[in-house]
C-alpha cells in the first residue's frame, strides 16, 4: 500500500445519526468507510473486509473495549484503534499494554482532530506492517531461512541433495 492511499475505516457506535454523518464526510474526503452499530456487527464486517483504523465508541452497551479490540485483532492484527469517549470520561487515557490504541477523542467530535488522528493511526499501522515484513525478510535471509527456501525449491524441482 502506498503512503498516498487513504485509510480504510471501520466506525463502531450505536448512534446511527453520528455514524451516517461521519461516514458521509469521510467518504467525501476520499476514505473507504464502513459503519457497524454493535460489536457483533463489527466482527462480522472485519471478516469480510480489511481495515486500517477502527473508530470505536467505548460506551456501547454490552461491549467491553479491551475484549472488542482483542477479538477484532484476531482477524486484523495491525488494526489501529481510536476510542470515542463522552466529554469528561475517565476512559480517555491510553492504556499501557494496548499498542494498537492510537488515541482517544472526546464527543462531540472535532472533525479536524478526527482526521488528524485517523492519519496518524493509519501511518502507525503502515509502519507496523513494514516492520513485520522486514522481520520476515530478515528471517528468510538468515542461514536457516535460506536453507529452508533452498530445501523447498529442491523438493519442488526434484533436485537431488548433494
Amino acid at each position: 500500500m502506498s503512503g498516498s492511499e487513504k485509510a480504510r475505516i471501520l466506525l463502531v457506535d450505536e448512534d446511527r445519526q453520528l455514524l451516517e454523518l461521519l461516514t458521509k464526510r469521510l467518504q467525501r474526503d476520499g476514505f473507504s468507510v464502513k459503519a457497524a452499530f454493535s460489536e457483533e456487527e463489527a466482527l462480522e464486517v472485519v471478516t469480510e473486509e480489511d481495515f486500517d483504523v477502527a473508530v470505536v465508541d467505548q460506551k456501547i452497551p454490552g461491549m467491553e473495549e479491551a475484549e472488542t479490540q482483542r477479538r477484532l485483532q484476531e482477524v486484523l492484527p495491525f488494526l489501529q484503534f481510536l476510542g470515542l469517549t463522552r466529554h469528561g470520561s475517565s476512559r480517555g487515557a491510553s492504556k499501557k499494554g494496548q499498542p494498537s490504541v492510537y488515541g482517544h477523542l472526546s464527543k462531540p467530535i472535532d472533525y479536524e482532530s478526527l482526521l488528524a488522528a485517523i492519519r496518524g493511526a493509519h501511518g502507525k499501522k503502515l509502519e507496523l506492517e513494514r516492520r513485520a515484513e522486514s522481520g520476515k525478510a530478515a528471517a528468510l535471509l538468515s542461514g536457516r531461512g535460506v536453507k529452508k527456501v533452498w530445501d523447498t525449491l529442491r523438493g519442488v524441482y526434484r533436485v537431488p541433495e548433494q
